[in-house]
């Protein structure tokens, strides 16, 4: 990076990027938002952030198992949106740092969610619901610091440290061997009665029931909630009823990159207890009125690369608890008034590689949006008034890639822009015309 010391704005996603060298970005001291998904990664090297001023950092898609606190979080005090999702996090004790700073973080940070793959008891649960003794079940390794996250002053600087909160291992007895308690080939321990009769039921009991798992598909249980994962992709599947039978507790069902078209309102009965739902990269260009509405439970939904044209109110009725939706690379040239009133909890939502050309007046009205991609669409203006200015919780914004027409029309939008405070991410618009 030399000679761009300057830069506030790096977008490196989706490459196949491995390693970072230990001080590749020491000389981007303005460096505010950098964003790494969709990578290789494995781990940051200590200091990484140490001279950068990130407010944005997005690490999502990566193969990033743990994120220390020493040389790294500790670098980050600024930070309004960080985005950890879809790494295969160690939920073991190099991890509680993690969790006790994402415990301290203020309430109107953006975080996305670590979500443990190791070990194994622990697969598929959010790091935030862990304990301290399901992370340190043995009592296991030592001591960590973890300073509290750096909350800003009234004269909005952060301060740079922040005195250290030591957190000390949770200590675990156990009782002392006793000549008594010697354990023998057989399995008995001496001193303890033998389990008698009912010994062969009791390990019939503890066994793992069989599981239920549609047939074109695999399936991975989540042993710390029952949850079952489900994954589909790029297994030919053209109709949904083909998917028997269906797992009593289904947490996840992946079906990307299949040959679905259509979808219809009973299509996901037996899939009420779904958190994620990936559609992604398969041929559906209509969606049901109600297809989704027995997904209460539903916080991610991936419509990316189909070929909708039209989204309307009807589709979404029911993911009242949706935070992510993705329909980036569609064909969508038209959103409805109100087809976003259902979603009161929507955080996020890519709306990039489409074309549209407008939006209605309030669609975005009673929506928490933090993040809303429009990168890459036919945009030539867009109101404030009654749109942009419903944002009221933003904390990115991609307007990039649009043929933007730079007259009078596009004054207010300029002007919004340039009050967005240092804490909302915004690339430059770059006029297309008038020429």
């Amino acid at each position: 990076f030399q000679g761009i010391e300057n830069l506030e704005y790096l977008q490196a996603d989706y490459n196949l990027i491995k390693y970072i060298e230990k001080g590749a970005f020491n000389k981007l001291h303005r460096l505010k938002v950098l964003i790494l998904n969709d990578n290789l990664i494995q781990a940051l090297p200590d200091n990484i952030f140490r001279f950068a001023s990130l407010t944005h950092l997005d690490i999502r898609g990566n193969r990033i198992q743990n994120l220390p606190y020493l040389g790294v979080l500790e670098h980050i005090g600024r930070i309004v949106e960080l985005q950890l999702d879809d790494n295969p996090w160690n939920c073991t004790c190099d991890l509680a740092p993690l969790k006790a700073w994402l415990e301290n973080m203020p309430y109107n940070i953006f975080i996305g969610e670590a979500i443990c793959e190791t070990p194994s008891d622990l697969y598929g649960r959010l790091l935030k619901e862990t304990n301290r003794q399901e992370l340190c079940p043995l009592g296991t390794g030592s001591e960590f610091d973890v300073r509290m996250p750096p909350v800003p002053s009234d004269n909005g600087q952060v301060p740079s440290r922040m005195a250290p909160t030591t957190v000390a291992p949770m200590a675990t007895r156990y009782p002392k061997s006793t000549d008594s308690s010697k354990v023998y080939g057989n399995g008995i321990v001496a001193g303890l009665p033998p389990f008698g009769r009912n010994s062969q039921i009791v390990s019939f009991q503890t066994r793992t029931p069989p599981m239920m798992c549609p047939q074109p598909c695999s399936c991975k249980a989540h042993p710390s909630d029952f949850g079952i994962s489900v994954s589909c992709q790029e297994r030919k599947i053209r109709n949904l009823a083909d998917l028997i039978p269906r797992p009593p507790n289904a947490k996840k069902l992946h079906l990307s990159g299949n040959y679905i078209r259509d979808i219809g309102p009973t299509d996901f009965q037996g899939f009420e207890g779904l958190d994620l739902l990936h559609l992604g990269s398969n041929q559906i260009a209509t969606l049901q009125k109600g297809v989704f509405a027995n997904l209460t439970n539903l916080r991610r939904l991936y419509l990316n690369g189909n070929q909708l044209e039209q989204l309307h109110p009807e589709i979404f009725l029911g993911l009242t608890n949706l935070q992510y939706l993705y329909l980036e690379y569609n064909a969508i040239r038209e959103i409805l008034a109100g087809t976003f009133d259902s979603m009161p909890n929507l955080q996020l939502l890519y709306l990039n590689n489409n074309v549209l050309q407008s939006l209605p007046a309030y669609i975005f009205a009673g929506v928490p949006l933090a993040r809303l991609n429009l990168k890459n669409n036919h945009f030539m203006t867009l109101p404030v008034s009654g749109v942009l200015d419903q944002l009221r919780s933003l904390s990115q914004i991609d307007l990039e890639e649009n043929p933007w027409e730079c007259t009078c029309d596009l004054v207010a939008l300029k002007l919004w822009l340039q009050k967005l405070g240092d804490g909302v991410a915004a690339k430059e618009v770059k006029c297309a015309s008038p020429v």
